[in-house]
């Protein structure tokens, strides 16, 4: 026995098990798409967290390079009138914070991955 009664013949019964199974069909299509929604938004969450994560990065790698840039600048301002010793050190520490700050842009580049094609 179906869940409509509109007709007391054979005919009726199978037109009433048609819409039955219609009825169940679409339920299990409606449980599946809200499972799939529900993984979306799971995913999107994701997404959101690792796009945050990236910009974090994103903003420490750049300070890290511009505190080396600004040591680096101080130390060459720092050279202009000092005794010959002083300035053989400072020198060679400007020079070496020039290449740190180097070694780490070319690090964050050689790390960064590729834009995905689209």
């Amino acid at each position: 026995m179906g869940r409509f009664r509109l007709w007391r013949d054979a005919r009726g019964q199978r037109i009433e098990d048609k819409l039955d199974t219609l009825i169940a069909q679409n339920a299990l299509i409606m449980k599946g798409l809200t499972q799939a929604l529900k993984k979306e938004d799971r995913i999107m969450a994701e997404i959101d967290d690792l796009e945050a994560a990236v910009a974090r990065c994103e903003t420490v790698e750049q300070s890290a390079v511009t505190l080396l840039g600004t040591l680096k600048s101080e130390l060459d301002a720092a050279l202009a009138g000092s005794d010959a010793d002083l300035k053989a050190r400072v020198a060679a520490l400007s020079t070496k914070l020039g290449s740190d700050s180097d070694a780490l842009a070319a690090a964050v580049v050689a790390n960064t991955p590729a834009a995905p094609a689209t």
